[in-house]
């Protein structure tokens, strides 16, 4: 039964001269399809356009949680720019604040509202009462605090599944400056093959059967390669394939952090109690944490700083390394990294 208190609300920023509603039908041979999606066409007129469409589509039940939905300046080598990027400001009811910024330009650094930079693809930057809360980024490099990412991991074709099978892989030589890179950040990731554009070749990455150097095959599940066959009529001529040995590939990565010290604690607590931290490794990354939260509450943030990284210290000491895991030890790693870096930049302003 439908709910009819839930509610799909698109906000378009920038101008346009008409638009026009429709139903589309989609391919009705796919399970879960509806027998028609709502579309809406926008248009713009005129000689000499040069047009970048921009849209926030936010679902709701009962009221709406976003209070105010604007573009904000961009900038690059300090002169605004909107071509190649744009920027969305999503003010939400409890206070929170949601930059959105997608560019094409994945080479240059931008500085977006006067508040952080970004380069890459795609980024959502969060902020509570204007202290960086939240961030993520897509095939990008740069948002932030957060810097020095890798973008994303390249190479070509090596191998693949020929045949009709329910487990299908692809073998790829990656590229040189990408080999230090670990693979199984891939997994769930999406590796996008460059072919002759009759079919979508993009497929998502389910695990890594093996590694051999540069050389790594990607497990992608029931994904078939196969397009069609050479000849309906001579099945043994073999088959057409939606790639080919040799084409380039790229894997974009992504990285998400919170920035906050009450995230890092939940973490904590999580951990402990799925028993991942135990023994003498509890108190002293609990008291370290409370030291580094008294410090940073009462602005003594170089202190808060230090004791974080002691807490770092304690979490990486071999000696205590039977009483954590490893899934462990590398989130609270990263988390407390992020926090570290987020606060060394309130220091430095």
């Amino acid at each position: 039964m439908k709910n009819p208190d839930v509610h799909l609300r698109l906000t378009m920023l920038g101008d346009v001269d008409d638009i026009a509603l429709a139903d589309g039908i989609p391919p009705q041979n796919k399970a879960g399809n509806p027998p028609s999606y709502r579309y809406l066409i926008a248009h713009r007129q005129g000689t000499n356009l040069n047009s970048t469409f921009t849209s926030v589509m936010e679902p709701y039940k009962g009221s709406r949680y976003v209070t105010q939905i604007l573009l904000v300046p961009v900038t690059l080598n300090g002169e605004p720019v909107s071509e190649d990027i744009q920027a969305v400001k999503v003010v939400l009811e409890n206070g929170r604040v949601d930059y959105i910024v997608c560019s094409i330009d994945q080479e240059s650094t931008y500085l977006v509202d006067g508040k952080f930079e970004f380069k890459g693809f795609f980024g959502v930057y969060s902020e509570v009462d204007e202290t960086p809360e939240y961030i993520y980024i897509n095939d990008g490099e740069t948002i932030g605090s957060i810097t020095g990412k890798n973008a994303n991991v390249q190479g070509n074709v090596v191998d693949f599944t020929r045949d009709f099978n329910l487990e299908n892989e692809i073998t790829i030589s990656i590229a040189q400056q990408d080999t230090d890179v670990n693979v199984n950040d891939l997994i769930g990731q999406y590796i996008y093959v460059q072919n002759d554009n009759v079919r979508n070749a993009s497929y998502r990455i389910e695990g890594i059967k093996s590694q051999n150097g540069d050389l790594v095959t990607l497990d992608i599940g029931s994904a078939t390669l196969i397009r069609q066959y050479v000849d309906p009529a001579d099945f043994t001529k073999g088959f057409v394939f939606d790639i080919v040995q040799g084409a380039s590939v790229v894997i974009p990565l992504s990285y998400e952090g919170h920035l906050t010290l009450e995230y890092v604690s939940k973490v904590l607590a999580e951990f402990i109690e799925a028993e991942e931290v135990t023994g003498p490794m509890i108190p002293q990354l609990e008291n370290r944490m409370e030291q580094a939260k008294h410090h940073f509450d009462k602005g003594s943030v170089d202190q808060a700083v230090k004791h974080l990284e002691d807490l770092l210290k304690s979490l990486n000491n071999e000696a205590l390394k039977e009483h954590v895991s490893d899934r462990a030890q590398d989130k609270l790693n990263r988390s407390v990294n992020d926090v570290i870096n987020q606060w060394k930049t309130l220091i430095n302003n």
